[in-house]
């Protein structure tokens, strides 16, 4: 019994907790560029609904290109 217990307690211990996905390099691209992009055509109309527009246009047109 004593050792069935200490097989279970050591199997327990050798399992690694899995690392979460990480984020591909072009979504990074893709998240840092529609920011920007976002971020200047607001600044340059003075409109927040235009630069989050903008943003999500380029993030959505660099999504479909670096497919």
């Amino acid at each position: 019994m004593m050792k069935i217990l200490r097989q279970a307690g050591q199997k327990k211990q050798e399992e690694q907790p899995k690392k979460p996905p990480q984020l591909p390099l072009r979504w990074a691209v893709i998240i840092g560029l529609a920011s920007g992009t976002g971020v200047f055509i607001g600044t340059l109309t003075g409109g927040v609904a235009t630069g989050f527009g903008a943003g999500l246009a380029m993030a959505g047109l660099l999504h479909q290109v670096m497919d």
